[in-house]
C-alpha cells in the first residue's frame, strides 16, 4: 500500500512539474518580441547598465578604430548601436566567413522542408560525379555532417584557402584533392568544402542558393538589402555575403529562438542545438570548439555562447542564457577575435539587463 501511494505521489509530482515547464515555456515564447523591418530600441529607463561598464565599453571601442560597428540586442531590443566614424549598423558590409554559418542555416532549412534527409546523408546523393574520381572509395563515405564540422579529411591548408578563390569548378578542385586522414577524425579549416555545402543546397532544393535563401530566410525575417557573390556558376558558400549588421542580428535572433520566427518554425526542432555542439577543437581562432559552421565559446562555469566569425573581424555572437545578440563589423588585419571575447565578458555578459 505504501509503495502504491508513493508511486501515485511520484506520478503526480512528475505531471505537475511537466505542466509547469510547458506553461512556463509557452508563456516565455508568447512574450518574445520579434523585430519587423527594424529593431525596437530600448529606452534609457528600461536599460540596466552601470555607468562604469557602459563607459568602459565605449572607451574600449574608441581605442580600437578598426572595429567599425557594434550592435547589441538584449531581449529583442537595441541597447547599444555603435558606429565608428561614418560606419553604421544600417550599412551593407562584406561579412566574409559569416557566410558559412548562414549556409549552415540553409542546410537546416533544406532538411526542414524535406529536400534532404539529414546531416548524416552522404554527399554522393547530391554530387554523383564523385563516382568518377580516384578517391571514390573514401569520398562515398563522406557525409554532409563531415563538411559542416570541417572534418572531411581532405588535404587543405592556408595556400589552399588562397588558391581556391580563382577556381570556377569547385567540385573538381576540392574533391579531387587527396585525403590525409579518415573523414570525421580531425578538424581542418576548409572554405572549399563550405562551397560544396552551398552546391548541395542548390542540388537538393532545385533552386540556386540565393533564391532559396530569399524565400526561406531573408523574406520571413524581412531582410531586403543584401548581395551574394558567385564563383563560377554557383554562389559561394565560404564567403561572399554582403548584409547589414541590423539584419545579421535577425539571423542571430532566429538561432537564439531555436529556428522559430513569429511562431513559424523555419528550422527543424533541435537543429540549433545540434549545430552548436562541439564536434571539433576551436583553437584555430582561440575558442573552445566548432559545430556546424558555428564556433562555440565558454564563459562562467561552463556556460556557452556560439558565434559566426568572418575574416577581418565580422561576427554574430549569440549568448542564449543572457538573451543576448552582439554583432560586429571591422577591419582587424590580424583576424584576432580575442578583443570580442573580452568585450563580451568584461562589459556585457552578467552586466546588462532590461527592466520588465
Amino acid at each position: 500500500m505504501k509503495r502504491t501511494l508513493g508511486f501515485i505521489l511520484l506520478i503526480g509530482l512528475v505531471v505537475m512539474v511537466s505542466y509547469y515547464s510547458i506553461e512556463k515555456k509557452a508563456t516565455s515564447t508568447s512574450q518574445i518580441s520579434y523585430p519587423e523591418e527594424t529593431w525596437e530600441v530600448a529606452t534609457e529607463e528600461e536599460i540596466v547598465f552601470s555607468s562604469d561598464k557602459k563607459n568602459g565599453l565605449y572607451q574600449a571601442l574608441e581605442k580600437r578604430p578598426e572595429i567599425h560597428t557594434m550592435l547589441v540586442i538584449k531581449e529583442g531590443k537595441v541597447v547599444v548601436d555603435y558606429g565608428h566614424g561614418l560606419n553604421t549598423n544600417d550599412t551593407t558590409y562584406s561579412v566574409n566567413s559569416v557566410t558559412k554559418s548562414v549556409v549552415s542555416i540553409l542546410i537546416g532549412m533544406a532538411i526542414h522542408n524535406g529536400h534532404m534527409e539529414g546531416a548524416e546523408q552522404p554527399i554522393e546523393d547530391f554530387i554523383p560525379e564523385i563516382k568518377e574520381m580516384e578517391n571514390y572509395e573514401i569520398l562515398k563515405t563522406l557525409t554532409v555532417k563531415d563538411l559542416l564540422t570541417m572534418r572531411s579529411g581532405i588535404e587543405w591548408n592556408k595556400d589552399s584557402e588562397t588558391a581556391f578563390k580563382g577556381q570556377s569548378d569547385m567540385i573538381n578542385y576540392v574533391l579531387t584533392k587527396p585525403f590525409v586522414q579518415e573523414p570525421d577524425t580531425i578538424f581542418t579549416y576548409n572554405s572549399g568544402t563550405s562551397n560544396i555545402l552551398a552546391i548541395i543546397v542548390e542540388r537538393a532544393t532545385g533552386q540556386n542558393l540565393l533564391d532559396f535563401a530569399e524565400e526561406n530566410l531573408f523574406s520571413p525575417l524581412k531582410i531586403d538589402k543584401y548581395e551574394w557573390e558567385k564563383q563560377g556558376e554557383h554562389y559561394k558558400g565560404g564567403r561572399g555575403l554582403y548584409i547589414r549588421p541590423n539584419d545579421l542580428a535577425k539571423i542571430g535572433y532566429l538561432m537564439l529562438h531555436d529556428g522559430v520566427w513569429k511562431e513559424e518554425r523555419l528550422l527543424p526542432e533541435g537543429w540549433v542545438e545540434e549545430s552548436t555542439k562541439i564536434y571539433s577543437d576551436g583553437s584555430y581562432i582561440q575558442t573552445d570548439g566548432y559545430g556546424y559552421q558555428w564556433w562555440i565559446g565558454k564563459y562562467g562555469r561552463g556556460k556557452e555562447y556560439f558565434f559566426a566569425s568572418g575574416g577581418l573581424g565580422q561576427g554574430i555572437f549569440i549568448v542564449p542564457e543572457e538573451d543576448l545578440i552582439v554583432v560586429f563589423t571591422a577591419r582587424i588585419l590580424d583576424n584576432d577575435d580575442s578583443i570580442y571575447y573580452a568585450l563580451l565578458r568584461n562589459y556585457l555578459i552578467d552586466y546588462l539587463e532590461i527592466k520588465r
